[in-house]
Formats: C-alpha cells, sequence, structure tokens
C-alpha cells in the first residue's frame, strides 16, 4: 500500500457496550473516565456518544507525515455478543475499504499470506525505492532486503511479492514472541541474517 494512500493510517475504536446485567451508570463512568483520559473527549463528545452517535477524533503522533484516529460509539449488545463479532475478523473487515482479511494460523504459516500482493505500481517503485525517496513507507530493514532483488529477473514481481509474504510472517511471528517492541526490529534483523 502506499504511503499517499495509507498514511500509515491507524484507527483505534473503543465500543462502548450496554449489558443488561451490568449496571449502565458506574460502566459508563469507567469508560467516560477511560475516554477522556486516553482520547481527551470533551463532554459533549461523551453525551453524543451516550447517544448512539459516533465521535471520531485525530490524536497526535510521533511521525509527522502520519495520522492517528480514535474513535468511540456506543453499541447496544452483550459484551459476549459484542466479543463474538470483533472476533470473526474476515466478516468484521469485509467490504469497502478493505481489500483482503484473513485469519492467520496459529501457529502463524507462510501460506497464511499466499494471498498477499502487492500493487502493480508499489512493485514499480520498490525498484527505485531509496531512503527518503520512495512512495511506499519502508523501513532501513527493508531497503537492505529489497537491494537483494534482481530486478532484472524475469519473475521479478513474484520475488518480490514471496519477499513481502515472507516478511508479513516474520512480524506475525516477532509480535507473537515480543509483542510491540518486536515488530520495529524484526526487518533489520531479517536483513542481517
Amino acid at each position: 500500500m502506499t504511503a499517499r494512500r495509507a498514511g500509515a493510517t491507524l484507527l483505534l475504536c473503543v465500543a462502548v457496550v450496554g449489558a443488561t446485567s451490568v449496571r449502565p451508570r458506574a460502566a459508563h463512568l469507567t469508560v467516560e473516565q477511560f475516554l477522556r483520559s486516553r482520547f481527551g473527549l470533551a463532554a459533549s463528545q461523551l453525551e453524543a456518544i451516550r447517544r448512539g452517535r459516533p465521535v471520531a477524533i485525530l490524536l497526535p503522533t510521533a511521525v509527522d507525515r502520519e495520522i492517528q484516529v480514535g474513535g468511540a460509539v456506543y453499541v447496544k449488545a452483550s459484551p459476549a455478543r459484542l466479543a463474538a463479532l470483533l472476533q470473526d475478523v474476515e466478516r468484521l473487515e469485509s467490504g469497502e475499504g478493505f481489500l483482503r482479511t484473513r485469519r492467520i494460523s496459529s501457529p502463524p504459516q507462510l501460506a497464511d499470506f499466499s494471498g498477499l500482493e502487492l500493487p502493480a505500481g508499489d512493485v514499480a517503485s520498490l525498484r527505485t525505492c531509496r531512503p527518503d525517496k520512495c512512495d511506499v513507507k519502508l523501513g532501513k530493514g527493508a531497503f537492505d532486503l529489497l537491494a537483494r532483488i534482481d530486478w532484472n529477473a524475469p519473475d521479478v514481481v513474484a520475488r518480490v511479492n514471496e519477499l513481502a509474504r515472507r516478511t508479513a510472517l516474520e512480524y506475525v511471528e516477532a509480535y507473537r514472541k515480543g509483542g510491540n517492541a518486536e515488530l520495529a526490529s524484526t526487518a533489520i534483523r531479517t536483513a542481517r541474517s
């Protein structure tokens, strides 16, 4: 996905659940405190959520060219029903705006990423990518990996997509082992191996 299209958008959604088995007033206070402290929502925004209207706000980021959006919506469902819906990721992330979503095996396998194919324009851009001069958002380790690609090979597109699949698998494996702290260093470690 190109940096122009994605801009590394991170969507944070908070579902405020109303359950008959939970005392609504106590649940609202806890959720409202969280929304105030984490997202800085104003009283008017909290009232909108209580009335069933979704609220979205821009959040600060550490990187100039990225955006981060926080959002909340009141969902009238039991916590068990909401959890079941959120765990059905293939259904949840389908429709307009999603190219493809697939549940990853446990443990993850390379075959889980068989449908991952970079757009032709991104593959073409990768050929000439250099740090600070690239249409695709990449870390330093990715540039090292791309340097190993034979860009004159007749199957270069297949090679780039295979690299993307292996890198995606390595990111998932690293995340499962070490959480968020592992994600930033995976591509660099891979490039050095």
